[in-house]
């Protein structure tokens, strides 16, 4: 399927007094995204670009730093970092990494004087517009290249599915019949490998994930049915595995939600 690509204006905008940055993402596994108070205000734009865990449990940070050292004491929760530019003299500002508050309030007087608390949207055009006005540096550049690069998965983007041998039965033949055809292929190759196989407790892992280990941990082992293997799936693939028999669980064996199946699909009564 082919991806559409699309034109987007960008603001560069010179780093205060020439220093040079980093652009840099990370993990920090605490609900609130801020940087710690001995480092509030950051002196430099940061954006939170999603959460993660079973419930709100930490952030996805993006942000420029002169000594990506400094970021762990900023958000001392902070992993995973990740250098993606480095010796840039220039923020870059799109419609997704808009240009923080304080930087609206000195060079965009007009947007911040009336429009600064307007919808993301909106507000990203009278930004451009005061830009163009003040003759700022206006650039284009593709979706393509906005993007940041996808990071892989870790254990605990993962959950299991669990399943005795019946219900095993079912999937592999709803999926020779055709019926997990828009299924990724991970899953289906997992179904597969499981059917008709002894399951006692086993969890099921594709290739492509095996050295990411998204297992049960020995503490919690004990809570695996032995009538029941498991597939070890992503989260964002939730979709899919809800509507099909089985329970599922995260990696510590909680139950995730309980399920009741009638004739005309599945009704969820508890997530």
């Amino acid at each position: 399927m082919a991806v559409e690509v699309i034109q987007h204006k960008i603001i560069k905008a010179p780093v205060p007094e020439g220093k040079v940055v980093h652009r840099v993402r990370f993990h920090s596994d605490y609900t609130d995204c801020r940087p710690v108070e001995a480092h509030w205000p950051w002196p430099h734009p940061w954006w939170c670009t999603g959460t993660y865990g079973d419930k709100v449990e930490g952030c996805i940070i993006v942000a420029y730093a002169e000594d990506v050292q400094l970021i762990s004491k900023a958000w001392p929760e902070a992993r995973d970092i990740e250098i993606f530019e480095s010796g840039l003299t220039h923020y870059t500002f799109t419609d997704r990494f808009q240009p923080p508050d304080e930087w609206v309030e000195k060079f965009s007087p007009k947007v911040w004087g009336q429009w600064a608390h307007c919808g993301p949207a909106h507000r990203w055009q009278l930004i451009l517009r005061e830009a163009e006005e003040a003759n700022q540096q206006i650039e284009s550049a593709t979706s393509a290249e906005l993007e940041l690069p996808e990071e892989p998965p870790k254990p605990d983007d993962f959950l299991l599915w669990w399943m005795n041998q019946a219900e095993c039965t079912d999937m592999a033949h709803r999926e020779d019949e055709g019926g997990l055809s828009d299924w990724p292929k991970y899953l289906t190759s997992e179904i597969r490998s499981m059917y008709g196989r002894p399951l006692r407790g086993r969890l099921w892992v594709a290739p492509e994930h095996m050295k990411i280990c998204p297992n049960v941990p020995q503490p919690f082992c004990h809570r695996i049915d032995d009538s029941k293997g498991g597939i070890a799936f992503l989260r964002k693939d939730l979709e899919f595995v809800r509507k099909a028999p089985g329970v599922i669980t995260d990696l510590r064996m909680n139950q995730l939600e309980e399920r009741t199946f009638l004739n005309n699909g599945v009704s969820i009564t508890k997530f």
